[in-house]
This record gives structure tokens, sequence and C-alpha cells, in this order.
């Protein structure tokens, strides 16, 4: 049986997200494609109209407007709740990752955010998103701060990416960089 209505919804998430994590400079690490896609679908449920009508699915489904502030995946913030020493600063570099969601499809004001330390250094768990409430997230002012974003462009620039290890007996396809020139290697361990 084919359903195009349902490919079309598929094919739309899938754009959605291929975009978001490019965006985000997400695509430098090799887990985080869950945060993205669970972003992506949820930012579709809240802003897409459904097929056949002019409203949101979140609208429908709530009877009002997704009115929560607008953060791009992979935006700078500040966020308090990381563990920290008594003389430390009271918050932390982070990358927002989302809306964490409840039971139900609910938002309680909960973003997910990745620690930038934690990513800068690749420590384990660094894939992990961290629940912040959004009082204790600052935005800094002025135009979206995208650090991973940036960061990837910059390495393009001047020609070197280095990518998270690769984990051993898996096939993998390994782009190597190299200041004007471009090769694909495979690697079998």
């Amino acid at each position: 049986m084919h359903n195009s209505q349902l490919e079309r919804e598929i094919r739309t998430l899938e754009g959605v997200s291929r975009a978001l994590h490019l965006q985000a400079g997400f695509h430098t690490f090799q887990d985080l494609w869950q945060l993205t896609v669970s972003h992506a679908a949820w930012m579709t449920t809240c802003y897409h109209a459904k097929p056949g009508s002019e409203e949101s699915r979140y609208k429908l489904a709530t009877g009002e407007d997704w009115n929560v502030r607008d953060l791009m995946l992979g935006q700078l913030l500040y966020a308090r709740g990381f563990q920290r020493e008594k003389f430390q600063s009271n918050a932390k570099p982070a990358i927002f990752a989302g809306f964490r969601l409840d039971i139900g499809s609910t938002y309680k004001g909960v973003y997910l955010v990745l620690d930038c330390k934690a990513l800068k250094e690749l420590s384990p768990g660094y894939q992990v998103a961290m629940s912040v409430p959004c009082e204790e997230a600052f935005e800094p002012e002025g135009s979206p701060v995208m650090p991973l974003h940036a960061a990837s462009q910059a390495a393009l620039i001047i020609g070197q990416i280095r990518w998270p290890k690769l984990g051993s007996n898996s096939k993998y396809r390994r782009a190597v960089f190299v200041v004007g020139t471009y090769s694909s290697t495979s690697r079998e361990e």
C-alpha cells in the first residue's frame, strides 16, 4: 500500500532535519542527529500547517499558537545548572538543542542544552542534552551566535575539520580535508 501524504511528510521532516543539522553546526559530531530530528519534528508540528488546513498541528491540538521565545538549534546560551565550584561563574556557555516535552507533548518551559566544554573535549556523554528551565538560560543580545556552525565554516576555510574518532568494528566513510584537495577514503576496522 502506498501513502503519498505520509511519504511527503517524511520527506519534509528529512529536509528540515538536514537543513537544521547543517545550520546548527551539528554535522561535525556524529551523535547529534537524534536531537536534530526531534527538534525538527517539534518545530514542524508547531509551525507547519496540516494538509487541508490553515492551522498548525500544535494549534489544532491545543487551541493556541506556539508562543515561546524563538531560539535556533545550535544557538549559544548561558545556562545555570551545570556542576560548578563555589567561586566559579553562575552560568556556563551552552548550545541550545531543543525543547523538552513532557507527557502529552506539553511544554513546561524547559530547554535542552549541550555543555560547550563537553562538546569541545568530546567528553563521554557530550551528546546527552541537559534540561535547563528557561528562566535559568540567558540569550546574549543581538543576532544569534552559532558557535558550532562558525567553527565548522572556519575549519572548511582553512582546510581542516577534526571529526570525532570513528568507532571500531564498523564500516565508515571518512572525509579527509586538506587545503585545496578533497579525498574520501573507506575504512574497515
